[in-house]
């Protein structure tokens, strides 16, 4: 069931078609957000390999694609799994612990974070 969410999820924001680092951000928080009970399950019973591949695979991308091309493919594989702990652990606190925000409000958080940590003034 959920590999055919995260399936479903992945053709729903294909990573080649963004244009919009923000919206595609939040069409998929919209989408977590509109199936946050399912998520919750997921959550609950540890089943989250697939959403976690799925973060991995998108941060994958958008590192080597746009944040940094020029990263030697160890420094890439490090900011990833960094990156994705951190996204999927946001996640969880989001949808598990009764966090009122939309995903509006979440995806400014995290654009917000990655303006921070992509100012040179912040280095």
């Amino acid at each position: 069931m959920q590999m055919d969410f995260t399936a479903q999820l992945q053709n729903r924001h294909p990573l080649g078609e963004i244009v919009n680092f923000s919206a595609y951000v939040e069409g998929i928080l919209t989408d977590l957000y509109q199936h946050a009970d399912l998520i919750r399950v997921f959550l609950r019973n540890n089943a989250t390999a697939d959403l976690v591949h799925m973060i991995n695979y998108s941060l994958q991308f958008i590192i080597d694609r746009y944040a940094a091309p020029d990263a030697d493919t160890d420094n890439a594989r490090l900011l990833c799994a960094f990156l994705t702990g951190g996204g999927f652990y946001m996640l969880h606190q989001w949808l598990m612990g009764d966090i009122q925000k939309t995903p509006a409000q979440i995806t400014e958080l995290i654009m917000g974070f990655a303006k921070h940590l992509s100012s040179k003034s912040n280095l």
